[in-house]
């Protein structure tokens, strides 16, 4: 049975990706709905601590949620009512 990632709050609508060691989810911890990360060494290891996205990623006022990865982990797609309704946002991994 895999172990959930620590992480106060609802803890819902998560994305599991770099082969089930890693998680972006979903939580109600600092407020109305940020995006969190959280990973682990292997799938027998349970997740550390979640970790709240940055902005521009989340934003204070907002409800950031609905976390999904592009198959090549490049880009991440998530709901947010930061234009006054939900719509939906995607963010680009700058290459390092």
């Amino acid at each position: 049975m895999r172990r959930p990632a620590r992480v106060a709050g609802d803890g819902a609508r998560s994305s599991v990706f770099d082969e089930g060691r890693q998680i972006l989810l979903r939580s109600s911890r600092e407020g109305g709905g940020d995006l969190f990360w959280a990973r682990r060494p292997s799938t027998d290891a349970a997740f550390e601590e979640a970790e709240s996205l940055d902005e521009p990623l989340n934003l204070p006022a907002e409800r950031d949620t609905d976390p999904h990865l592009s198959p090549d982990g490049a880009v991440l797609f998530f709901a947010s009512t930061r234009s006054g309704v939900a719509d939906i946002y995607e963010a680009r991994r700058v290459a390092r």
